[in-house]
């Protein structure tokens, strides 16, 4: 494990440099397709991508030539390393006009980098595409819909909170890790209920949750004492576990199973 951590660790030290170096191409001096065929290249090792974005940010007057070229590269070239930069691109250009091929990159057939930064570039939009997300709730695939959660969890609307309201039960059946993590996020009162009626003994993370919510609006509920031992004894048999997996104590993990 430490080996798989360490070497992911360096290539994400590596792939943070390549953000921050140089790029090679003269950008004072490269009309905008040409930068842009430069971002895109369908190659991970592509150098000073900071820098390119930061440029093309500045270019107040080609803004709709940019967004349009993104979105040429998103139909011509799918699956590819210009298709995750166009997409960034995008979100740090709030173009809101192409919310719905952003969406359509977190589907389930998408590569995961590309559902990511889809993703982000979502969360810079915001509010704007809330009415989108929410549509994704009620009939987006998996992968969609695990996304559009943590979308909404990162926007921090009375709309957001709606949203996930309106769909609770549904969330709730095939959803529910995304699900807690968007209510965590979003913390509104109107979980408090629902969450309540789903709430079974030991569901450590479901009784967390709604612990959380009912001390952050000050909720006075009489189950919430032994819930809050349950929670303390699963923190501490989780610390138990983590000192004898890394040898700091003696003893087998299976010794805590009860």
């Amino acid at each position: 494990i430490k080996l798989i951590v360490h070497a992911f660790s360096r290539k994400k030290v590596n792939y943070e440099k390549r953000l921050s170096e140089q790029p090679k191409i003269n950008l004072s001096q490269t009309d905008t397709t040409g930068v842009l065929k430069y971002l895109f290249q369908n190659k991970e090792d592509v150098k000073g991508i900071e820098a390119v974005i930061k440029h093309l940010l500045s270019l107040a007057a080609d803004k709709d030539l940019i967004i349009k070229l993104c979105l040429n590269q998103l139909t011509d070239e799918p699956d590819s390393w210009g298709d995750i930069r166009a997409s960034q691109l995008l979100g740090e250009l709030q173009a809101n006009e192409t919310i719905p091929q952003l969406i359509e990159g977190l589907s389930d057939d998408k590569d995961d980098f590309l559902c990511e930064a889809c993703e982000d570039a979502l969360k810079k939009i915001g509010e704007p595409a809330l009415e989108h997300l929410a549509q994704v709730i009620r009939t987006g695939d998996q992968s969609q819909i695990i996304y559009a959660l943590g979308i909404l969890g990162n926007i921090p609307s009375g709309r957001s909170a709606e949203i996930v309201m309106e769909n609770f039960n549904h969330l709730w059946n095939k959803f529910n890790d995304m699900l807690l993590e968007c209510i965590w996020a979003l913390a509104d009162k109107r979980f408090i209920e629902p969450l309540k009626k789903e709430l079974r003994p030991g569901e450590i993370r479901a009784e967390r949750v709604y612990y959380f919510l009912c001390k952050l609006h000050q909720i006075d509920d009489p189950h919430l004492v032994e819930i809050r031992q349950r929670i303390e004894t699963y923190r501490k048999r989780s610390e138990k576990t983590l000192k004898i997996l890394s040898g700091q104590e003696k003893g087998s993990p299976l010794d805590l199973i009860h």
